[in-house]
């Protein structure tokens, strides 16, 4: 656990210390995140409207597209 981890509330040891679990979970495929949408970064405010409207079943996920200079 972070030393400042205890600054930041109860539950903020409880956190450090689930995370190698659920690291081995979803390393194993047992768990596996909802996703309710793929979206690029210019529609993160559509993504935040939707998610504060409520009714949504799982993440949105913001994607960005890159193109190298020539």
């Amino acid at each position: 656990m972070p030393a400042n981890a205890a600054a930041h509330g109860s539950q903020a040891g409880w956190v450090w210390s689930q995370r190698a679990e659920l690291a081995r979970h979803a390393e194993a495929g047992s768990i596996r995140p909802v996703v309710d949408a793929l979206r690029p970064l210019d529609e993160i405010a559509d993504a935040h409207r939707e998610l504060e409207a409520g009714g949504v079943q799982g993440e949105h996920v913001l994607h960005l597209t890159w193109t190298p200079r020539r």
